[in-house]
């Protein structure tokens, strides 16, 4: 396995198509419909990443971000934002919040995977331990 991956979305269409891709490709997938699932979830599957959606319902993709990094630093867990977004300032305000990668739906695989392998590089090298 190369490590742990949650997916935040509320599209099931999303997650099923990211949790047959990247278990394909070796990750072990977690997947989560809201906010306050994943934030629930988060403690007991400990991911090495996070794949969020931004516009969801309740709790949105920069409000769990803003939680998640209060207590949680990159070296520990690497985010990706997936957004239909376009507006350069929301781009700018996820990476201020502590973000990672910020990809636009719709996105290639190939160029979604290219990212998620950038983010396990990037623990990697903060000298997390991948599983």
């Amino acid at each position: 396995m190369k490590g742990r991956i949650m997916v935040v979305d509320d599209a099931q269409g999303i997650r099923d198509s990211l949790d047959v891709l990247l278990t394909g490709e070796g990750y072990k997938v977690f997947l989560a419909e809201s906010g306050e699932e994943a934030l629930r979830k988060l403690p007991e599957v400990a991911p090495d990443a996070m794949i969020l959606d931004v516009n969801m319902p309740g709790i949105d993709g920069y409000q769990i971000l803003k939680k998640i990094r209060k207590t949680i630093p990159r070296k520990e867990l690497q985010i990706m934002m997936l957004t239909v977004n376009t507006k350069a300032e929301e781009e700018v305000e996820a990476f201020r919040l502590g973000v990672d990668e910020y990809v636009k739906k719709s996105f290639s695989n190939n160029v979604l995977l290219a990212r998620v392998k950038l983010m396990f590089k990037s623990l990697k090298r903060f000298g997390k331990i991948i599983k």
